[in-house]
């Protein structure tokens, strides 16, 4: 009987570590790693966060905007069409090198106004090989939120390089995005 009582009280005591391993000190958190954040709270300072041009015709059509959704803050980024052709901004990111991510969660906030469709597509660019990301939005005339995740091989990324421009409406069409995220899980 002693002996019974033992085991239930070391099985106990193994069941209670293993389901509280979150606070053992063994290292550190296995939470993601954000390799891309865009709020354009730069807006006031004309600041566009790391994001580039295409081509330097463009910039007359990449606005900032107080029209944001309600988590926010003060400014959204607007893309606005142009009759003439598409105008393409990009932002490239580097993750660390010690990131091997399985999961790649890429989240944004939409509005357009017209008749127009967004295109934000991503490349994840890693030794394994190119994947993509992203596709084509449209009439999401209220703030709404995007998320997509993507199965990734546990390689090292080079780099993640996401691609943004409108089209498919007519010109003064116009979209906004604010709160642009891309997360890397490794679990």
């Amino acid at each position: 009987m002693k002996k019974l009582k033992l085991l239930f009280c070391l099985f106990s005591l193994i069941l209670f570590l293993s389901c509280n391993k979150e606070s053992s000190p063994t290292g550190p958190s296995s939470g993601p790693t954000v390799a891309m954040k865009a709020t354009f709270e730069g807006g006031a300072n004309g600041d566009f966060q790391g994001w580039r041009y295409l081509d330097t015709s463009g910039y007359h059509y990449v606005h900032f905007s107080h029209d944001v959704p309600s988590d926010g803050g003060s400014w959204s980024l607007q893309l606005q069409l142009d009759t003439m052709k598409q105008h393409h901004i990009y932002y490239k990111a580097i993750p660390p090198d010690n990131v091997l991510p399985k999961i790649l969660s890429f989240s944004f906030d939409i509005k357009t106004v017209g008749s127009l469709a967004l295109m934000m597509q991503g490349y994840v660019w890693s030794d394994s090989g190119v994947i993509s990301f992203g596709g084509f939005y449209s009439e999401w005339t209220q703030w709404s939120r995007s998320t997509d995740l993507e199965t990734l091989n546990g390689s090292r990324i080079d780099s993640i390089t996401l691609d943004v421009s409108v089209g498919y409406g007519k010109a003064g069409d116009y979209a906004l995005i604010d709160n642009v995220k891309i997360e890397l899980y490794s679990q």
